[in-house]
């Protein structure tokens, strides 16, 4: 009768283990999901200094076109109707830009960007 009333401890060790393999298994996860938010970070903060650099490479060009007397709607790479200028970026990474400006002062006010999902 007493071999009944013993504490079975068979299974103990495999607890132990079980437990330890969950926390190794969750303190791996959370590493791994904070390694990939940081890649993706990265990639969305390389991209849109792309998008900067393209943008204000085309500024600056809208810039020197204004300063000009006389504005060429034949040579100019900028579609303009009354104050506002449209560019449309072709490549792999396309975007439109809508330029606001006063034709009279030439100075630009503000700008719009529409980018294309890829």
């Amino acid at each position: 009768m007493k071999k009944f009333l013993a504490k079975s401890t068979k299974g103990i060790v495999s607890l132990y283990f079980l437990g330890f393999l969950l926390y190794v298994s969750l303190l791996c996860s959370i590493v791994l999901g904070n390694d990939y938010h940081r890649i993706k970070a990265i990639e969305n903060m390389k991209e849109d200094t792309i998008y900067f650099q393209q943008e204000k490479l085309i500024l600056d060009n809208f810039r020197l076109i204004l300063q000009k007397e006389q504005i060429d709607k034949n040579t100019c790479p900028f579609e303009i109707h009354d104050g506002t200028a449209y560019y449309s970026v072709e490549g792999e990474y396309q975007e439109l830009l809508i330029i606001y400006f006063d034709p009279q002062t030439k100075e630009i006010f503000d700008f719009d960007v529409e980018r294309m999902s890829k």
